[in-house]
């Protein structure tokens, strides 16, 4: 448990990308987590979607 103290947002790296979408009207990225401290062995993302809105400027 001792361990866990030292552990920083900074040691995870999650992504969503945009690419996945493609041309549909879908406005959900499923989010990935690909980067974990590797003295942890069982990370889950509690929240597998995010909503975005792009905006036409």
């Amino acid at each position: 448990m001792e361990i866990l103290k030292d552990i920083t947002p900074d040691d995870f790296m999650v992504t969503a990308d945009y690419k996945k979408v493609g041309d549909s009207n879908q406005n959900m990225l499923s989010l990935e987590l690909k980067e974990k401290p590797e003295n942890i062995n069982n990370a889950v993302l509690r929240t597998k979607e995010i909503e975005f809105i792009l905006k036409k400027e």
